[in-house]
């Protein structure tokens, strides 16, 4: 999945769980600009350009990883594991209930239902992303948006 291409860029980019590979996170942009993802083709064309990733983007990847991990826990929390039904998905409904993911806001977690959010990408620059975990809609992964189950 060009998402996953996109994080393993990145942590081998910094070295995050792995030991730093800036050719082996060069390939996975391009398996990901391959794919579709517009994130991946804009880190394939950074790296490109000699720039690469520093200490205060990777605080801002650690942000981001974290929040991915609270939305799974929270919607696995938000599903009925003894039911013996395996036919959730993100986008079904489970009787009306809060969405776990976003508290009922219906935004995104990762970038608070803007879509992007800048980084730091150097000492004095800032840039704008689109959000990993919502694809830049701004909607929330689990409830669509609906801020209900």
């Amino acid at each position: 999945d060009s998402k996953g291409y996109l994080i393993m860029g990145w942590m081998n980019e910094m070295g995050i769980g792995t030991s730093q590979s800036r050719s082996y996170a060069k390939k996975c942009y391009g398996w990901g600009a391959d794919n579709g993802n517009k994130q991946c083709k804009k880190e394939l064309q950074r790296i490109n350009n000699g720039k690469y990733l520093n200490e205060t983007n990777e605080k801002n990847f650690k942000k981001y990883y974290a929040d991915l991990v609270t939305t799974a826990y929270s919607i696995s929390q938000s599903i009925n594991w003894d039911s013996g039904s395996s036919s959730y998905s993100s986008g079904s409904s489970i009787g009306g209930r809060t969405c776990a993911g976003c508290g009922g806001t219906g935004h995104c977690t990762g970038c608070r239902g803007k879509g992007e959010y800048w980084v730091d990408s150097g000492m004095y620059s800032k840039s704008m992303v689109s959000c990993g975990s919502c694809g830049g809609s701004g909607r929330c992964r689990v409830c669509y948006g609906k801020g209900k189950l």
